[in-house]
Order: structure tokens, then C-alpha cells, then sequence
């Protein structure tokens, strides 16, 4: 009966559909209730996808946070034990600061993404030349792009290319790519970035050619907490794409990621302003 199944969804069985035949007028409020029950399932379903994504958003915290932090422990001990010569000693201490430093730059990361999921953040737009900006973002990252055994070639058109976009935001998605583009490969090889105008886009084009073929699918570099290794035997937080790909979202642009064999592109698609 009506009753029986308003009571029963009351009761927390969400399944609960009502069939009525009689006047127009109650028929109708059968059916908004039949709708409101389908929507609060969708919603207490999502709901509740939500937390196990933030369960094992924190397992996964946990885990990164972990193995630096092991790792620091043990040769921290192993100096303060006096179980070191001179030479081990400045090795030990060396890597204390490299993992200390992988800390600082998870914990940032961390940071950052949360600052992304805040009802209060919002970007600081302007219209401005993106191919300039992207030009000379390249040439103050040069020498780090040249120190890591990387050879840059641009090709970027002179062509003015108005965009509205957030310069801060903008440097952090730039960042984050470049960051993946020399990770995710086996052999320090040539990075390519150009811009290319697209019909209704103007497209961003990072990519690079290993010598091996790239043990990571695009589903992986995209999972937030997978970077490269399914069974997160290796440490990393990887939200740095997840970061890039939700900014260029925000400032009304797609980022992709495409892997074939030897080749790692990932693409910043903006569409054309009038």
C-alpha cells in the first residue's frame, strides 16, 4: 500500500517505487515521489562513493608519506649510532635531505589539490597572449630542462593567441606536465612543445620520444595516486596531472594524455575566444 511504501522508504529502503491509479492530482504526487526517492538514491549512492574516495585517498596519503619517512628513520639512526664512516656519513645525510625535500614537495601537492576542492577557490583571469606566456615560461625553464639531460625544441607561432587564464594557475598546469613529460621516461631524450592552431581550439603539445617504450597507460598517469606502478610498490602522490588536468578545466580547456609505444603526449586543448 502507499503507506506501507512511504514507510518503508522512511525506513531506509531506497528501492521503494509507489504505483497509484486514481485522480490526476494524487497521481502526479505519486509520481514526484517516485522521482525524489530514484534522485535521493543517486545522491546517497554518490555520497557514499565519495567517502571510500577519500578513504583511500588517505590510505594512499599514508602510504607515500610512509616510505620517505622509513627511509629517513633508518639513516638518520644509523648516523646518530655512530655506524658511519665520513664518507657513508655525507651519503646518509644526502639522502636525508633528498627525502626530506620529497616531503615538502608531496605535502605542497597535497596542499595544492585540497586548495582545488574548496568552495572558495576561484581563479584570477585576464586576457592575455598565451603563446607569449608560454613562450616565455619555456625560456625561464630552460637551463632546468637543459641540466636534466633534456634538449628542448619549440615551435610556437608568432601569432597573438588571446586567452582569459589565471598566469599562477597556467604556470602550475605547465609545471606539472613538464614535471611528467621528463619523469615518464626511460632515456633522457628530446622534449618537444608546440602550438598548433586547431579550428575552434588552439592546442598546447607536450611530448617526448624514450629509446624503450613507456611502462605507464594514460588510465594510470590520470588514477591520482598511481605513478607507474600499479601495486604502489614506488613512492609518489601523483596528483600532479589530476592538478593540471582540473586547472586547465576550470579555465574552460581539456587536458589529455596519449601513449604509443615510445611516445608520451599530453595536449592542453583551449578553445578559441571571440
Amino acid at each position: 500500500s502507499p503507506k506501507n511504501g512511504i514507510q518503508d522508504f522512511a525506513d531506509g529502503k531506497r528501492d521503494t517505487v509507489l504505483s497509484y491509479q486514481g485522480p490526476r492530482e494524487f497521481e502526479d504526487i505519486f509520481s514526484s515521489f517516485n522521482r525524489m526517492a530514484v534522485q535521493l538514491k543517486e545522491s546517497e549512492s554518490a555520497k557514499e562513493y565519495l567517502i571510500m574516495e577519500k578513504q583511500r585517498m588517505l590510505a594512499d596519503i599514508s602510504h607515500d608519506l610512509k616510505t620517505p619517512i622509513t627511509v629517513i628513520q633508518g639513516y638518520a639512526k644509523a648516523v646518530a649510532d655512530g655506524l658511519t664512516d665520513e664518507e657513508m656519513q655525507k651519503q646518509y645525510l644526502n639522502t636525508i635531505v633528498k627525502k626530506a625535500e620529497s616531503l615538502t614537495d608531496m605535502i605542497n601537492t597535497f596542499h595544492d589539490y585540497s586548495k582545488l576542492e574548496h568552495p572558495e577557490f576561484c581563479l584570477v583571469r585576464e586576457t592575455q597572449d598565451l603563446a607569449e606566456y608560454l613562450r616565455e615560461y619555456l625560456a625561464e625553464k630552460y637551463d632546468e630542462i637543459d641540466l636534466g639531460g633534456f634538449n628542448l625544441e619549440v615551435e610556437i607561432p608568432e601569432e597573438t593567441v588571446s586567452y582569459s587564464f589565471d598566469r599562477v594557475q597556467m604556470k602550475r598546469v605547465f609545471d606539472n606536465i613538464m614535471s611528467n613529460i621528463c619523469k615518464y621516461t626511460q632515456d633522457h631524450t628530446r622534449v618537444y612543445v608546440n602550438v598548433e592552431d586547431a579550428g575552434d581550439q588552439v592546442r598546447m603539445i607536450f611530448k617526448n620520444i624514450s629509446k624503450y617504450p613507456l611502462n605507464i597507460s594514460s588510465d594510470e598517469l590520470m588514477e591520482r595516486f598511481v605513478r607507474g606502478d600499479a601495486s604502489r610498490n614506488t613512492e609518489g602522490h601523483g596528483l600532479g596531472l589530476s592538478i593540471a588536468s582540473r586547472l586547465t578545466a576550470l579555465m574552460d580547456g581539456q587536458l589529455t594524455i596519449d601513449i604509443d609505444g615510445d611516445l608520451f603526449k599530453i595536449t592542453v586543448a583551449m578553445k578559441k575566444q571571440a
